[in-house]
């Protein structure tokens, strides 16, 4: 898939050690956010009425501003790939966390879980784009970036097939 990709794109043999890792990564980020988000909104609206999503919106930005402060401030000082990464490692912790809340308190971690996800889905595809940049340059950018972002396309596609299939056998909690 990926090399017919790159022939359409017309990515050189050279580009591909660049490009494969990023298209990679892009998909598993977007898969994994469609998954998280299906099981979210599953969970958020089997225990809270769909009316009080405006307030939950609210907060969300609210949190979403905060959290980008706080990821700038620190990474601030850190290579893009470092900050990712560690940021991968820390988002798969706490969503190994939001999974063991709700199997012990099933509504109480809900709005939380929302406002969190909103947030982190945010910043991680911004922070993997930044890093695209970064590797890319200009001159390669217009061929490079189709590639890639047709990773995160099939990606969302994956993940929904994924949340579809797991979704009607498998508790939303299951699909964290």
């Amino acid at each position: 898939m990926l090399a017919w990709l790159a022939r359409i794109a017309r990515v050189d043999a050279s580009e591909m050690p660049l490009v494969r890792p990023l298209f990679i990564q892009h998909f598993l980020l977007i898969a994994a956010i469609t998954l998280a988000k299906t099981a979210r909104d599953s969970l958020f609206l089997s225990d809270l009425p769909a009316q009080s999503l405006p307030y939950v919106f609210f907060g969300l930005a609210i949190w979403t501003a905060i959290a980008t402060w706080l990821f700038g401030r620190v990474f601030a000082s850190t290579p893009t790939h470092i900050a990712l990464a560690r940021s991968n490692l820390a988002i798969g912790l706490l969503l190994i966390g939001f999974a063991v809340w709700f199997w012990l308190m099933p509504a109480a971690p809900a709005v939380a879980f929302y406002i969190w996800l909103g947030a982190y889905s945010i910043l991680l595809v911004a922070e993997l784009w930044i890093l695209i940049a970064e590797r890319i340059n200009p001159r390669q950018a217009r061929r490079l970036f189709t590639v890639i972002a047709t990773g995160g396309i099939l990606g969302g596609i994956a993940g929904g097939l994924v949340a579809a299939v797991l979704g009607g056998m498998l508790p939303a909690q299951w699909l964290l």
